[in-house]
């Protein structure tokens, strides 16, 4: 399993036509990696949220589960499929198991995937999230950047979405490469951020509640 730094940015979305020309005029020659799609994110929880409060709390041992599929154009949910992901965090550097589901669910049957694994017996799905991400990758292969737009979120249990005002660019890449992180993120001119698309849609959706 590989251990991978993500760094991310978060800036106002009125600013992404800048932040784009930014990625693809940088000296390490970022070039379009793979065609823009939506991500579909349903995240998983514990009834008192477990993993959005050890991240909100700092705990430097964080984990969240999801279930991800990518589609070329934008719709709302009505069905869920994908793969079950599985992201655990030390700190900055990161691990991500991928287990691939073969079932198409509804919002009814999604409810009982945890009868699938008996790790998840505490898990439910808590919160819908949607976004535009586009591709780049560096020069040289080793750095990975995408940048998301029109991010939206809204609770399991409801029908309404909400927009968010920023878009996020994360800069991925393994341990080794931490080095020149300074040069490529000086010459993006702007300055990394705690930022857990997970937590911020618990927090504009009200499901916080400890």
């Amino acid at each position: 399993m590989t251990h991978r730094y993500e760094r991310k940015y978060a800036f106002a979305s009125f600013y992404f036509p800048q932040v784009k020309s930014m990625i693809l005029t940088h000296p390490y020659g970022f070039k379009t990696h793979y065609p823009s799609r939506y991500v579909h994110n349903v995240y998983f929880d514990t009834l008192d949220l477990t993993h959005f409060w050890d991240n909100i709390d700092g705990h430097s041992l964080r984990q969240k589960v999801r279930l991800r599929h990518y589609t070329p154009e934008h719709f709302t949910q009505d069905t869920f499929k994908g793969n079950l992901e599985i992201k655990k965090k030390n700190a900055e550097v990161g691990t991500k198991e991928v287990i691939p589901i073969k079932e198409v669910f509804t919002k009814e049957t999604l409810r009982t995937i945890s009868d699938q694994f008996n790790w998840m017996n505490n898990y439910f799905p808590v919160l819908i999230n949607q976004y535009k991400r586009h591709y780049f990758l560096s020069l040289n292969g080793k750095y990975r950047v995408t940048l998301d737009e029109n991010l939206v979120y809204r609770s399991f249990n409801d029908v309404k979405n909400i927009k968010d005002t920023l878009n996020v660019l994360e800069i991925k890449y393994d341990i080794e490469k931490e080095a020149d992180l300074p040069d490529i993120s000086h010459f993006l001119n702007i300055r990394s951020s705690k930022n857990s698309k997970y937590c911020r849609g618990i927090q504009m959706t009200n499901l916080k509640a400890r």
